[in-house]
Order: structure tokens, then sequence, then C-alpha cells
């Protein structure tokens, strides 16, 4: 079966306790990880071993290897990324 590559949102403590799982997943591909603060995204990627991190969710979401998006963000943004 193919991999399917995931856009993971959120860098904030749930984050940690999500990648691990994911990580855990033998088709899921992590292929992002996308944040506000670019050095927060760029840390946690690298500590999950996720090759990408990024600011533009837009961009991201265009990215032709992104079938699945986690959105692991405060309630209150959920509708808005979820729409997008």
């Amino acid at each position: 079966m193919d991999r399917v590559g995931i856009a993971f949102v959120g860098t904030g403590s749930i984050a940690d306790y999500h990648l691990a799982g994911l990580n855990a997943v033998s088709r899921a591909d992590v292929a992002v990880v996308v944040g506000r603060d670019p050095a927060k995204a760029a840390a946690v990627a690298s500590r999950h071993g996720v090759r990408g991190s990024s600011v533009d969710l837009a961009a991201t979401l265009a990215r032709a290897d992104i079938r699945a998006v986690v959105v692991a963000t405060p309630d209150d943004t959920h509708e808005a990324i979820a729409v997008a």
C-alpha cells in the first residue's frame, strides 16, 4: 500500500504526542509540520524526523504530496484550518 502524505498543523504541547503516534503508523508519511513560528516548526519537525516545516498553510495544502491534514492547534482555530 502507498504511504499517505500528511501535513501536521500545530507545534504546541500536543504535537509531540500526535507525531509520536503517527511515526508508529507504517503508511503515515508526515511530510511537513506547519506552525506560526518558523524556528519552532523546524524544531518540532526535526525532533520527529519530519523532512519539512512551514509557516505557509495555503502553500502546504496546495502540495501534490499532501493527502491528509492533522489539525493539532487550539480548538478555536480548527474551523478555519479545516475549511482551508
